[in-house]
Parts: structure tokens; sequence; C-alpha cells
């Protein structure tokens, strides 16, 4: 299932309510969602006048941060093999769920690995140094054909 996130409505709800960007801070724990595989960035390009291609882009552009030179988690498997060039943006959870990710859910974007990324929802994400997350709201009811 290609379920879309709509990024504008997230960021404008986001904006009225508090920031779209929360600071993750080292030693944090956090979970790969599940769920969320095919998810592509949804008329960004209208926000701002960001022009994002991808979810990577989206976190840089709205968090204002620059990729980190590896993968953030402690408990990478790839760290120091190129994983700079291997980043993506991995959607991630504040706590562990067993189920996919629903509608009106918060998931947040981060730079994982691709590796790291698609480990699954088990794997131990502990980050490594203070990352910000890109803060979205799920709407799955959104299904691009």
């Amino acid at each position: 299932m290609n379920n879309i996130i709509k990024v504008i409505e997230a960021l404008n709800e986001s904006r009225t309510t508090e920031s779209p960007v929360t600071i993750f801070h080292a030693g944090t724990r956090l979970y790969n969602a599940k769920g969320t595989t095919g998810d592509r960035v949804v008329n960004l390009s209208s926000y701002d006048k960001i022009e994002a291609r991808n979810l990577l882009e989206a976190w840089q552009d709205l968090t204002g941060s620059i990729l980190p030179i590896e993968c953030p988690n402690k408990c990478c498997a790839a760290k120091n093999k190129n994983a700079r060039f291997n980043l993506v943006g991995a959607h991630v959870l504040k706590s562990h769920a067993e189920h996919d990710i629903r509608t009106g859910e918060e998931v947040y974007i981060v730079p994982l690995c691709n590796s790291c990324n698609t480990s699954g929802s088990d794997m131990d994400i502990v980050l490594d140094e203070d990352l910000a997350g890109l803060r979205l709201i799920w709407n799955e009811s959104d299904v691009k054909k």
C-alpha cells in the first residue's frame, strides 16, 4: 500500500499549534514506523517555495539542518561505510508500535542510512548526536494511484 503524507496540511497544522521541528537529543531511542514504505513528498514545492524531491530534502529544507557525516544511529552496522551517500528520509516514531501507522498519528522524518531505515521496527535506533526531526501528521486516506 502506498500511503502518502500530505506534507502541506501537516505543516500548516503544525504552524498553528507548534513548530514542525523537534530536537531529539543524543541518546534518544526512536523506532522505525511500520507501513510507510513508498511514501513521497506531496505538493511540498508550494510550501514556502521549497523544492524538495524527496523526504530527505524536505527534512533539510524545513529543519534548516545539514546532513550528518554518517548515520546518526549509534547502533548502525554500516557506520563509516560511506553512509552519508546512503542517507534517506526515514519515518520514525518516539515509541514502539506493533501496528502500521494510522491516520492522525505523528511521525518524524530524520536522516538514517538505508540499512537502518529498512531494518524494521524492532531495530534499535539510538541517536549518537542531537538531531532535528520533522514532525508530520500521518494521513493514509490520501493514496496516490
